[in-house]
């Protein structure tokens, strides 16, 4: 009783304590804010919104379930394995969670499914590596090494899991209104994740103003992972290490899109298996296919956008929209 009445004080103090920082930090705080809203508008959002999309209407018209129908291995886990992998960070929590809000997939069986359906994308890999190396081949064989290290994690699923027969679900014809509803989950996804990244930026920003030596070499990445980009060169190892891991801001962003559909504790364990084990392939790979003759260091740095466009507030200011008409129409019906 007395452990629990302590802890509740200090989370009250802290709480206090982060209140006062904000305020004595106002500019910082706010300049964080803003910057890391703009990157969610003019970065982020264009480049997950189309993946995300797209991986729910095809999970929904059971594409994927057709094409492996005839394998002997558990139908949702393919699903989850291939766009968390293939769409990047969030894509696989939200595939996830989909799968359990239907009724498909129990929470203790998404638990597991969530610990190999974490990668970065090939997309963001290869950015990165042209960002870095001035080519794509580190990006390739960091993704091609947390591809390896989740299939791994599946593979052991899948042996545990070997005898359990796959549901029968009632699959969905593309339409208009698949395509509505694809584009408002969506949405709701793009606002929790921008929501999320502005809450995170601000804590960074007070931690950076009251601790700015720690927020050196690799550690700026490992709390908010396109800090990658600014590195100078990297071994493949910490590269791939880092892009496995992902970042605090994105565990934060994969917390806000599962909202409680099943908990995340076995996927935050298995980061201490997943993440080494990807660095051992990408040195593996390093040694197979010795990357270094053909990497040079690059001494400018890609960007994904540097447009200052309106367009693509108004996508979002139009993706709020939908949300909320379609909630309207829910609750008339």
């Amino acid at each position: 009783m007395l452990l629990k009445s302590l802890l509740k004080t200090f989370k009250a103090v802290a709480l206090i304590i982060l209140m006062v920082l904000c305020i004595a930090f106002q500019n910082t705080v706010s300049v964080a804010i803003y910057n890391s809203l703009a990157r969610c508008v003019t970065h982020i959002i264009p480049s997950l919104f189309a993946m995300t999309v797209l991986s729910y209407i095809i999970q929904k018209c059971g594409i994927i379930d057709k094409a492996f129908s005839k394998s002997k291995f558990d139908l949702n886990a393919i699903n989850c394995l291939i766009f968390g992998n293939i769409g990047g960070y969030p894509i696989g929590a939200k595939s996830v969670s989909e799968t359990v809000n239907s009724g498909r997939l129990s929470k203790q069986k998404a638990e597991e499914l969530m610990c190999f359906s974490f990668s970065c994308g090939p997309a963001f890999a290869i950015g990165v590596s042209y960002s870095v190396y001035g080519n794509s081949l580190y990006g390739l064989a960091a993704f091609s090494s947390i591809f390896v290290s989740n299939l791994v994690l599946f593979m052991i699923y899948s042996f545990k899991n070997k005898k359990i027969q796959n549901q029968k679900c009632s699959y969905r014809e593309f339409s208009t209104k698949l395509i509505v509803e694809a584009v408002s989950n969506a949405a709701t996804a793009m606002v929790n994740i921008s929501a999320m990244i502005a809450a995170f930026s601000a804590l960074t920003a007070l931690l950076e103003c009251i601790l700015p030596h720690i927020f050196v070499s690799v550690v700026p990445s490992v709390f908010e992972i396109s800090n990658i980009s600014e590195l100078k060169y990297l071994p493949l190892p910490v590269l791939t290490a880092l892009l496995a891991f992902g970042g605090l801001c994105v565990h934060m962003q994969l917390i806000a899109i599962v909202n409680g559909s099943f908990k995340m504790k076995k996927f935050f364990a298995t980061r201490f298996l997943q993440v080494p084990l990807a660095a051992i392939v990408s040195i593996a790979i390093d040694c197979i296919f010795n990357l270094d003759n053909y990497v040079t260091v690059s001494s400018h740095t890609v960007y994904i956008s540097q447009s200052n466009s309106i367009i693509p507030f108004i996508c979002m200011i139009s993706m709020i929209s939908i949300i909320f008409l379609t909630k309207i129409k829910q609750r008339k019906v």
